[in-house]
């Protein structure tokens, strides 16, 4: 929790949040000092408080969201490279019953399953960090005990499983719809896609404890 504090109180001070904030407080004290926008003297806080979040806000975004844009991790571009993939077989199913169904699995992916990969993503990969800057450490350098050091392997590699079975399932809606086009039988995806919201289901609880026993 500190250091996700920390992260923010840094993209306080970044480009884009630092400018608009300046930008912002300064409008606002314009307004409330400069003669020529008497006027417009009395909505002088309400534009400090709007400045005030938009700078909290875009600092949050930055700390997070960009943060994690900038890791190169293989699983998550193969997630998005799936999604895809899913998102364009849906738009070439040959019957309207079914393009109308499909796409809920899609928001499903996008709302649910996208941003907890995402998170875990960055944790996983912090979390790989921490561990190779442990085994790379110097000689005299304290580091966690055999059996703590244990049990972070065994969290990294919870997580890597994790992450590969969500992009397993992908790449099976992925197949499961591309065969549909080919046959363009409406009763043999029935199932499949009732077991893929379970599955995803499922895949979303798992990505959910991880992320919350890394809080």
């Amino acid at each position: 929790m500190k250091t996700l504090f920390i992260r923010w109180f840094i993209s306080l001070f970044k480009p884009v949040p630092c400018s608009l904030a300046l930008i912002g407080y300064g409008s606002a004290i314009a307004v409330k000092e400069l003669a020529v926008l008497a006027p417009y003297a009395p909505s002088w806080y309400w534009l400090l408080l709007l400045t005030g979040f938009c700078h909290v806000s875009l600092a949050l975004y930055e700390s997070s969201h960009r943060q994690t844009e900038r890791i190169k991790s293989p699983h998550l571009e193969e997630l998005m490279r799936l999604r895809e993939r899913i998102e364009t077989r849906i738009e070439k199913i040959p019957t309207q019953v079914m393009r109308a169904e499909i796409p809920e699995l899609v928001n499903q992916i996008d709302q649910e399953i996208i941003p907890r990969f995402r998170e875990l993503t960055l944790r996983h990969h912090e979390l790989g960090r921490e561990l190779s800057a442990y085994q790379n450490a110097k000689p005299g350098q304290i580091k966690p005990s055999p059996p703590v050091l244990k049990e972070l392997h065994r969290v990294y590699e919870k997580q890597q499983e994790a992450m590969k079975a969500t992009l397993q399932e992908m790449a099976d809606i992925d197949g499961t719809l591309t065969a549909f086009i080919q046959e363009g039988n409406e009763n043999q995806i029935v199932l499949p896609m009732t077991q893929w919201k379970e599955n995803l289901g499922s895949q979303w609880k798992i990505l959910q404890e991880l992320l919350e026993q890394m809080k």
